[in-house]
């Protein structure tokens, strides 16, 4: 996003904004899938940690986020299975 200064006859300036577009979601490139990829978990994790925590109250976030993801990790496609 670009910005240029604008100024008025008072001598103030003022900062403009260019206008930006947003991309739908099937147009994002790869680092954003994996952003909201991990957006994704962490949401999972935050939904699911009162009812983690109140049978394992040890655990913290980080140690169920973790686990999440490493159950996570064993349901997706590996590419050396066919």
């Amino acid at each position: 996003m670009s910005q240029q200064y604008v100024g008025n006859f008072s001598g103030v300036c003022e900062m403009k904004s260019a206008a930006r577009t947003a991309q739908p979601m099937e147009t994002f490139r790869p680092a954003n899938r994996q952003a909201l990829v991990e957006l994704e978990n962490f949401l999972r994790a935050v939904d699911s940690y009162p009812e983690r925590f109140a049978s394992e109250p040890s655990v913290s976030f980080e140690q169920h986020r973790n686990s999440l993801q490493l159950h996570h990790l064993e349901f997706l496609p590996r590419p050396d299975r066919r």
